[in-house]
């Protein structure tokens, strides 16, 4: 079904497998779902983990929080914006 080797299955290769090899009932569907969802979310907690390890070993942990500062520059205008004629409204409504 894994027709790349990336070791995960996406709704193209799952649709491919299907369309060419129909299943018999719900259970095998859902048999082969379960089996490739599972693998591919213990690959992917496996990844996140050994990044993570890695940029600390890189830059401390300080390194977690790199380009934060430019998220928060960002973002504290539009809040702003976001925040302010919702008070507007209730100071003059309530």
């Amino acid at each position: 079904m894994d027709t790349d080797g990336s070791l995960t299955v996406d709704w193209y290769e799952w649709r491919k497998y299907f369309l060419f090899k129909p299943a018999r009932n719900i259970e095998e569907i859902a048999h082969y779902w379960s089996r490739f969802t599972a693998q591919s979310l213990e690959t992917k907690n496996v990844k996140i983990i050994n990044h993570l390890i890695e940029m600390i070993k890189e830059g401390g942990v300080i390194s977690l929080w790199r380009g934060n500062c430019a998220n928060v520059l960002k973002l504290a205008p539009e809040t702003a914006v976001k925040v302010w004629p919702y008070e507007q409204v209730n100071m003059h409504c309530l």
